[in-house]
């Protein structure tokens, strides 16, 4: 999941949900792109569609910081919330009903534009 947390939303802008296959090792540059996403990536519904264009924020907002969280997930993920299919649900939804989380990993960059 790749959030921005300074965008002027009531919660965090979402802008990247996929699930990747547990046989990837690497994930190539233009890996979560919508049009051509990597094989083993399922892209899921963000706040603004699918798939993850980079950071674009509102020019002289200030700094904005992007969070990359990838989680390991003890089973799969084939529905969503009350058993509706992934790609109608939306990503608050989807991550709030992920169970089994194993680990977690975390990063955050930031980025401006003037």
């Amino acid at each position: 999941m790749i959030e921005d947390a300074d965008a002027p939303t009531p919660s965090p802008f979402v802008h990247c949900l996929a699930l990747l296959d547990v046989s990837l090792t690497s994930l190539p540059q233009g890996g979560l792109s919508a049009r051509r996403p990597a094989p083993g990536v399922r892209l899921l519904r963000s706040t603004i569609g699918r798939g993850f264009v980079g950071p674009a924020p509102i020019k002289g907002h200030g700094p904005h910081h992007y969070v990359f969280q990838l989680f390991a997930l003890s089973r799969a993920v084939r529905r969503g919330p009350g058993g509706r299919p992934l790609e109608s649900s939306r990503a608050r939804e989807v991550i709030a009903a992920i169970e089994g989380v194993m680990a977690r990993g975390r990063l955050e960059g930031t980025y401006e534009r003037s």
